[in-house]
């Protein structure tokens, strides 16, 4: 209901209000999350609450009302420019126990060159660095949105870049925006509100992922609240796959034509989705036994190309046909919001959500691998968003 802008907000409010009541307001209830959009979308739809009514577009309009009345396109553009003043470091930024600097949802690190990343920020937008991390740049600060939840980098052209810019807050896409300068400047692609009669800052919609395919030049798939999308031209036109909620996009080490996906809604999370026409068409693996509906992530290794690994707040699966059949492994004493297996070395995997949990085992037995409650040498914030295998090294946004 409260994606679904034909039911009113106050019926939504109380809907929520009446489970609660019955289940709880407990951590893990969903409480905190409610609440949250409560505190942003009441002021839009008061007194009414009627959602049908409001332009997703008022937020991006108000935004270059502003652009063309002060002509505030750069930092340049201000008077002596803009010093930044840091912080640079997340230790100056408090005294708690578990400092931090803004959540990162993606990250991008060059095959060729380690010290090449590029990174998006919830809040923060898309940022670069050339030297390993030692210095980072922003160059997304002046447009509609702050918030860069996906990023995508065509494997013919690293300065060709794809993300999707959002609200800060909440996730509400203003659809994808392209840089062909390795991220120095952006300009919006066809794949936009408009032309998608979709998204808009005020809208419910997201996007989740963007992949490019790893060995076909211009293919772009796309995962979204609308479904899968692909793009056979660079994103110039598209075509929607399925429908549903599709949050992870992963390709076979050695088929072209073969891809996974998985799909975050209703009972497809209890399966894995493969296509073996490039993504036209799907069908479903067998039930995941015991996944009981949780939000899932994909994970393949060129160690064993026949090999799919499937993670949820419920445990650790394989298969060894590709995708078809899976078999339970371990359940880690963590959550799941990241999961990864090396790349080089399919005994080695990474899990976790608060810690990470590490397996070198194939999966068989987990151990603690990072911990939020004390800084030492294990330390990383806790709430793992992102996490890839690169050559042996795992690198981890939190």
């Amino acid at each position: 209901m409260m994606e679904d802008t034909r039911y009113n907000f106050y019926e939504v409010v109380d809907s929520a209000n009446a489970y609660f009541d019955k289940y709880g307001r407990t951590k893990g209830s969903g409480w905190k999350g409610f609440a949250r959009w409560k505190n942003e979308n009441e002021s839009k739809f008061y007194p009414t609450g009627v959602r049908t009514a409001t332009d997703f577009y008022h937020v991006s309009k108000a935004y270059q009302e502003v652009l063309s009345e002060q002509g505030l396109k750069t930092k340049t553009s201000f008077d002596n420019g803009w010093n930044e003043l840091g912080p640079w470091d997340a230790n100056n930024v408090t005294s708690h126990y578990s400092p931090g600097i803004g959540r990162i949802e993606t990250f991008w690190v060059n095959p060729n060159n380690n010290q090449h990343l590029f990174l998006g920020s919830r809040s923060g937008g898309f940022w670069k660095t050339t030297d390993g991390g030692t210095t980072w740049k922003n160059t997304t600060d002046f447009l509609v949105a702050s918030g860069v939840f996906t990023l995508a980098v065509n494997p013919f052209n690293f300065d060709e870049v794809l993300i999707s810019v959002q609200h800060g807050g909440l996730g509400y896409t203003h659809g994808i925006y392209r840089s062909t300068d390795g991220g120095e400047t952006w300009n919006i692609t066809k794949f936009e509100p408009q032309n998608l009669n979709w998204g808009g800052l005020g809208d419910n919609e997201r996007i989740y992922v963007i992949k490019y395919h790893p060995t076909i030049q211009n293919r772009v798939y796309v995962g979204s609240t609308k479904g899968l999308f692909y793009s056979e031209d660079n994103l110039d036109s598209w075509t929607q796959s399925f429908n549903g909620r599709p949050t992870d996009i992963e390709f076979h080490t050695s088929k072209d034509s073969v891809i996974y996906v998985f799909n975050n809604n209703g009972t497809d999370r209890n399966h894995v989705k493969t296509s073996r026409d490039l993504g036209k068409t799907f069908t479903n693996s067998n039930v995941i036994a015991d996944n009981n509906n949780a939000k899932g992530h994909l994970s393949l290794t060129t160690a064993n190309d026949k090999n799919v690994y499937f993670a949820s707040n419920n445990g650790v699966w394989k298969s060894n046909d590709e995708g078809q059949n899976f078999t339970f492994l371990s359940n880690p004493e963590e959550n799941c919001q990241g999961f990864a297996i090396s790349d080089i070395d399919s005994t080695h995997m990474i899990y976790g959500y608060v810690d990470a949990q590490s397996s070198r085992d194939g999966g068989l037995n987990f151990a603690k691998a990072t911990k939020w409650a004390v800084q030492d040498d294990a330390y990383i914030h806790a709430d793992i968003r992102a996490l890839e295998c690169l050559d042996g090294v795992f690198y981890v946004g939190t």
